[in-house]
């Protein structure tokens, strides 16, 4: 059974595409690393409402000029790292498949930058803007899929042998290899101009806010239960497919319903008992949200328990941090777990898993709903801890639940590395390659 899965997998990675978006996800790896550790030192050090800041009382001792300061260059470096990983993602997607077939990179490298640039502008009466939700992690796969279409436009429109790898050394040979490019440079620009003016159509006409709106909606108190799961799996299955943003369990999304269970706890001096004790919020970021979207944090301690590889281990050290305060991009693309077959099944349904046995447990009063406040950036485990008032036995549920999670992850951390141990065999052997 291993070995079928196994070799299924070592299948799986062979199709060109996928290829390409491991190589893509290695070239951007560095980037998202940065930029994720930047954005989680901004939210949880330096903003009014992050964790670290209230739990050291950072705004007592720090001069504000120094924090301001501080927030404000940590953002811009979130913003040209992970705030622009898509147009990254079709400038590498591109260029490795021109390497995939062979034929010089450089000019589908720069046209899948410029297409993803192109596809992000926004019109409005005081010009145009780009819109970074369609230039962020968020749209990671968009922009996967425009740079491999656009290496292929290269390799459909033009001849291999015009533009066969190789350093140009002279002016003309550049001059040369752009103009065999110029037709399907202006084939991929005049298709994103007319997909741009489509999206900018559908922004007009807000169907994105609309959309949001309805799956916001559904994790709202008066909301069955059992759709608010089938929520928690679309946004699973979203993030594991690169694609995040169009739903998110945002604290407060539930304003009125957790208004009311705060000042349920504030009149009964008890969380038990809530009149909303099942949100979708308040469950999913606290038992559902270990270190990010589908459990992070207990993949990344599976990882740790199992590897034995420098690589693997060194992956485990440099996202620790971030992961702790919910910052998993950095893992999603270095590991990777975005697109792996591997990881489908625990990142899409043990959120699901611990969201039932939370829910039993708090049906049964075993714990209570957590209705406080509860800092950004708060480590996985301890959210409900804080969101509770500090209810010990809360804490200690949490931490079997993580268990739990990390005990599920371990057979599947081992056959991913079961098949990265294949892949290098076959490399040593000749068999086939997986560098492009």
């Amino acid at each position: 059974m291993i070995d079928t899965v196994v070799s299924k997998t070592v299948r799986y990675r062979q199709f060109s595409f996928i290829r390409v978006v491991r190589r893509t996800l290695a070239l951007i790896f560095p980037l998202a690393l940065v930029g994720v550790i930047a954005q989680v030192l901004s939210t949880v050090l330096f903003s009014d409402n992050g964790y670290l800041y209230n739990v050291f009382s950072v705004g007592d001792w720090m001069p504000k000029v120094v924090m301001v300061v501080a927030q404000n260059a940590l953002l811009a470096l979130s913003q040209v790292t992970i705030g622009m990983l898509t147009v990254y993602a079709s400038y590498g997607a591109a260029r490795y498949t021109a390497q995939l077939y062979q034929i010089d990179d450089q000019i589908p490298g720069i046209t899948g930058l410029v297409t993803s640039l192109l596809l992000s502008v926004r019109y409005s009466q005081r010009g145009v803007s780009f819109d970074q939700n369609m230039m962020n992690y968020g749209s990671l796969l968009g922009g996967l899929i425009v740079g491999y279409l656009i290496g292929q436009t290269f390799r459909w429109l033009v001849k291999k042998e015009a533009l066969k790898p190789g350093r140009s050394r002279h002016t003309v040979d550049v001059e040369n290899r752009v103009a065999v490019c110029v037709r399907p440079i202006l084939v991929i620009l005049m298709t994103a101009l007319t997909l741009n003016i489509i999206l900018n159509l559908i922004s007009y006409y807000s169907s994105y806010t609309q959309a949001a709106a309805i799956l916001q909606s559904l994790s709202s108190g008066e909301t069955p239960f059992w759709l608010k799961m089938v929520v928690v799996c679309f946004t699973t299955l979203l993030e594991w497919l690169g694609i995040v943003g169009s739903y998110n369990f945002q604290p407060g999304m539930d304003s009125t319903a957790a208004t009311a269970n705060l000042n349920y706890a504030f009149a009964h001096h008890t969380a038990y008992g809530v009149p909303y004790p099942y949100l979708g919020s308040s469950l999913y970021n606290s038992f559902a949200n270990f270190g990010g979207t589908g459990i992070a944090l207990a993949l990344l301690l599976a990882l740790a328990i199992v590897a034995r590889s420098n690589n693997k281990q060194r992956m485990v050290r440099v996202n620790f941090l971030p992961v702790l305060f919910n910052g998993n991009t950095g893992l999603m693309i270095g590991l990777p777990v975005i697109l792996n077959p591997l990881y489908l099944l625990p990142a899409v349904f043990l959120p699901l898993i611990n969201l039932l046995i939370a829910a039993f447990a708090i049906f049964i009063h075993l714990i209570p709903t957590p209705v406080y406040w509860i800092p950004d950036g708060t480590p996985g485990p301890l959210v409900a801890f804080v969101g509770t008032n500090g209810s010990v036995v809360t804490l200690l549920f949490t931490l079997a639940l993580l268990a739990f999670d990390v005990w599920a992850f371990l057979p599947f951390v081992r056959l991913s590395l079961a098949v990265e141990e294949r892949i290098h065999s076959l490399d040593a052997k000749g068999e086939q390659t997986d560098n492009v």
